[in-house]
Formats: C-alpha cells, sequence, structure tokens
C-alpha cells in the first residue's frame, strides 16, 4: 500500500527479542528489465520519499487512516457472496499512531498468521508486521518483522518447496525481491533479486499451466503504479523470469493493479484487483481469469464491492483468507490527534 499521500515513502529482519539486523541485497540480479535511467530515478525517489515523510507527520491524522478487517468465516467466504457478510468485520485495533493494511494470511501448523503493512506516522515509512490469530482473533497486536531503508507493503506470503517465502513490495528499490522464513514468521533472509530495474507494485505470483506466473503494475514512461499490468513466466518461483511478450498485457485504472492472492474457484481462476477509478484503492473488483499463457492474458471484471453499511469508510482495497479467516483492508478518516 501506499502512504496516506499516496506517493511511495521511503522498509533487515526483527524479532520480539533479538536486535534489528538490516537485510542485505546480494548484488547479482536473477533477472534484468530495464526500463532506462532508473539509477538517477531511484535517487530522485529517496530525496522525494524523504520529503513525503516528513510532510505527514504534519498531515497524517488529518487524512485517510487505513485499517484491517477480519472475520471467522461461516458458510460461503467473499468470493462466493460477492457481497459483504451479514455480520460485518472486527477491526484489528491499532494505537492511533500507526496503520494497518495490505493484510496476507498463510495457514501453517494449524495456526493462522497475518502479515500486514505496518505504517508508523512518526518514522514516515512502512514495515512488515505479523500477527497470530486464534479461534477467537489476534493474539496481541502485530509485531514488525521485516525492515528495510526503504518502505516496505504488500507482503506477498507463500509456500513452495517445504518453505516459506515473502515478496515485500519496495519499488523505490527497484527491485522485485524474494525473502525465504528462517524462524517462522518473524526471522527472515534476503533470498534472491527476482527482477531487477523495475518499478513495480504489489507483486502477485500464481503457479498455473505448469509455470509460474508473476503478476505486477509498472509505471514506466511518466504512468500511474494502478493502471499498466505487466507479467512474466518462470520455470520456478526463483526465475528466470521471462517478460511476457505482449506487455504491457492490461492498461486499465479499474483492474489492472492487484489485490491479494489468486484464488482458485469452480475450476477457474479469481483475480482480487484494485478498483481506482474513484481513487487508489476506492474498491475491491473480483476478476476471472479468461486466459493466461505465454500468447495472451485477459481477464473479465465479475463484481466490484465498495465501502458501506458493513464495512463503513472511504476505500476497500484487499482481500486474503486463510484458515478459516478472512480479511480485507480500507480507511476512514481519521480525527486529528497529537503524537505522544
Amino acid at each position: 500500500m501506499r502512504s496516506p499521500s499516496g506517493a511511495p515513502p521511503t522498509s533487515s529482519s526483527t524479532s520480539r527479542t533479538a536486535p534489528r539486523i538490516r537485510a542485505r541485497r546480494p548484488p547479482q540480479p536473477a533477472t534484468a528489465y530495464d526500463l532506462g535511467g532508473l539509477g538517477a530515478r531511484r535517487r530522485a525517489a529517496g530525496g522525494l520519499a524523504r520529503q513525503i515523510a516528513r510532510r505527514l507527520y504534519a498531515l497524517c491524522f488529518h487524512g485517510p487512516h487505513w485499517r484491517v478487517g477480519w472475520r471467522r468465516i461461516v458458510g460461503p467466504d467473499l468470493i462466493d457472496l460477492r457481497r459483504h457478510p451479514e455480520g460485518g468485520w472486527q477491526v484489528l485495533p491499532d494505537d492511533g499512531r500507526r496503520f494497518y493494511a495490505d493484510p496476507f494470511a498463510i495457514a501453517r501448523d494449524g495456526a493462522v498468521t497475518l502479515f500486514v503493512e505496518e505504517f508508523d506516522y512518526r518514522r514516515g515509512k512502512g514495515v512488515i508486521a505479523a500477527v497470530d490469530f486464534g479461534a477467537n482473533g489476534p493474539r496481541g497486536r502485530p509485531e514488525p518483522v521485516l525492515e528495510l531503508e526503504t518502505h516496505l507493503s504488500y507482503p506477498f506470503v507463500f509456500e513452495a518447496d517445504g518453505q516459506v517465502w515473502m515478496i515485500p513490495e519496495s519499488h523505490a528499490s527497484g527491485t522485485i525481491d524474494l525473502y525465504r522464513a528462517t524462524d517462522f514468521p518473524r526471522g527472515w533472509v534476503h533470498e534472491a533479486v527476482l527482477l531487477d530495474g523495475v518499478v513495480a507494485g504489489d507483486a502477485t505470483l500464481l503457479q498455473h499451466g505448469g509455470r509460474w506466473w508473476m503478476f505486477a503494475t509498472v509505471r514506466a514512461g511518466g504512468g500511474s503504479y494502478s493502471d499498466t499490468l505487466h507479467l512474466w513466466h518462470a520455470p520456478h518461483f526463483r526465475g528466470p523470469w521471462t517478460p511476457h511478450r505482449h506487455n504491457p498485457v492490461l492498461i486499465d485504472i479499474g483492474s489492472a493493479r492487484a489485490a491479494g492472492p489468486i484464488v482458485a474457484r469452480d475450476g477457474g481462476l479469481i483475480r482480487p484487483v484494485q478498483d481506482c477509478r474513484q481513487g487508489y484503492g476506492a474498491a475491491l473488483g473480483l476478476a476471472r481469469i479468461l486466459r493466461l499463457d505465454e500468447e495472451a492474458y485477459a481477464q473479465r471484471v465479475e463484481t466490484r464491492l465498495c465501502p458501506g453499511a458493513a464495512w463503513p469508510g472511504t476505500r476497500l482495497h484487499m482481500l486474503s483468507a486463510a484458515g478459516g479467516f478472512e480479511f480485507i483492508d480500507g480507511s476512514h478518516r481519521a480525527r486529528p490527534r497529537l503524537l505522544g
């Protein structure tokens, strides 16, 4: 997720007891994807991000405050319902000095762990945090598990080859990076650079048709982060990743950007998407993938879900589910509050 201003801010593994250790990125990328002049843009983006972070201190409590909603799934989930559940959503508590967004859940060894972006208003950047869920909901509050110098969000978490992996968004770095859990959920090491030289948002993986696919929105040529969908494919999630021959495969502010993991349902694939026609993350779309191969990509948006009585606010932005729980996020306007 972006900063509250909508622009990219500027996120080393941490634990509850261990001192913070900065994660380091190896110098050799797996695949190059050249947008030209990226080095200069990285430096400019870093300076801009620092300016934005300073302004956030004064502005954040007058702007949208993001929050995560959760519920136990009883009966159909949101994809089958195509509407908000009658019981509504419970909100993951925060202290007002930070927000939580971009929920990604994973069920493992009989337990559910929720990963989120934690954005501390005072620091002006996001880190990845995690909290365990029990039968009655969250066990405590989210605790930071991965932090870099740059802003981190959209912690895409998945299992493969008997291990747990994460691809967090860090578009300011100009890379798409893979992390491996060494002490799940609070210990992570940098494993590989999957793509280098690409300013991308919300990288999402899918195994389909005997190959791995990566979906991400790419900002190129002065365009938006939210309207231009690119695909890559690879024989393994580590790569090497090959750009789709028809990139960008979709240009649409209403359905290009990912809103969570792709879900298999009734022999098809449902892709949650962000509908940004009324602003960033304004509504959640459910798109059916009609074709996905090396020659073409096609999807059709079947449902659009908005904030309302069951989810008060101004945004509905993400969808994730695991282990009998379902998660969304969105925002409402926060009351002005002083930082203590």
